[in-house]
């Protein structure tokens, strides 16, 4: 097996220059460690690179996926989505510091490459402060949204324990069709009288799907 001999020149190039002057697929090279008998860490981490077109595209390979290409088992495909997934979320929390809401828009095209293509429902609670700036988010519910799965109680623990005055829900329909179902404006009636007994205001209700949005505040559906 080639190991981490055949991959010392990035590891001598990041500790002399920086790793922002690595290509991608010397630092993909340093996260590997070790290649095959037949591939170098170098050689394996170009092989990823192009089976997912860029590192954005590997953010989007199952670990089934990623253990098709030779060389990638169980662990090292593990170790590549936490490590993508740790990429997702320092990016996420640097521009999230001092983003602020002005439109359901706004909002919607912020999260919509994180959420318009998952492949389950996610209801994620957005909270934020006088400013109207982000100060925390989170996926609270994965599955079918309905009222027996979203908690107010939770929403607004969360919610508290933060220090927010206001929230923003928003889901995504797998389905690509953002329009809001019954269930959905129940839900968010059901919480939005919840929050005004603590004084949270709930700003809108945001439905993601593929590329476009609805948001129930703008449809007068609350």
């Amino acid at each position: 097996m080639m190991n981490l001999l055949a991959c010392e020149m990035p590891y001598e190039k990041l500790a002399r220059y920086g790793a922002e002057n690595l290509t991608d697929v010397e630092l993909l090279a340093i996260l590997l460690r070790t290649g095959t008998r037949e591939k170098s860490p170098l050689d394996l981490a170009r092989e990823i690179l192009q089976a997912g077109q860029g590192f954005r595209g590997i953010g989007k390979l199952t670990l089934a996926e990623l253990q098709k290409i030779k060389g990638i088992g169980a662990v090292k495909s593990i170790q590549l989505t936490a490590a993508l997934e740790i990429a997702r979320r320092y990016s996420r929390e640097k521009g999230k510091a001092c983003y602020r809401i002005g439109s359901p828009k706004e909002v919607a095209e912020y999260y919509m490459e994180e959420m318009c293509e998952l492949g389950q429902e996610h209801f994620k609670v957005i909270l934020l402060n006088t400013k109207n700036e982000i100060i925390s988010d989170r996926n609270l519910f994965v599955g079918t949204i309905n009222r027996s799965l979203v908690s107010p109680r939770e929403v607004l623990e969360y919610a508290l324990k933060n220090s927010a005055v206001s929230l923003v829900f928003m889901h995504n329909h797998p389905s690509g069709d953002p329009e809001p179902s019954a269930e959905d404006v129940l839900i968010t009636k059901k919480c939005n009288e919840a929050a005004r007994l603590m004084d949270i205001t709930l700003l809108d209700h945001i439905i993601i799907g593929r590329h476009q949005f609805v948001s129930l505040k703008q449809r007068g559906l609350y």
